[in-house]
């Protein structure tokens, strides 16, 4: 018998020997600077649950990192990935959160 499908697809990246960032949320909305709906939100965490959250505009450049505490969808969002990632799913690894969103958008995730 076949198991089923994962229902997380895992993105990660990994800088030099740090620890992998899982990709818990990603969506693009407008930006404030440019008002163009060009702006990537993406929330990032440690397997141990440290979140960071990166945005970027690819219009006008405009771009944060910062740590945050997860809302509780995000919250729950991350143990979903947290149990993929404990069942062995793959994980696509990419160098840096931005490529990571472009695929996504380029799949029609986004």
């Amino acid at each position: 018998m076949r198991s089923a499908e994962p229902r997380v697809q895992l993105f990660a990246v990994r800088r030099g020997l740090t620890r992998p960032r899982f990709l818990v949320t990603a969506q693009k909305e407008w930006c404030t600077c440019c008002e163009k709906q060009t702006r990537f939100v993406s929330l990032w965490s440690t397997p141990r649950g440290v979140m960071e959250r990166i945005t970027w505009c690819r219009y006008c450049f405009d771009a944060e990192c910062v740590t945050v505490r997860p809302t509780e969808r995000e919250q729950a969002a991350f143990d979903e990935v947290r149990t993929a990632v404990e069942q062995h799913v793959p994980v696509t690894w990419f160098d840096c959160a931005r490529q990571a969103t472009e695929e996504l958008e380029r799949q029609g995730s986004l």
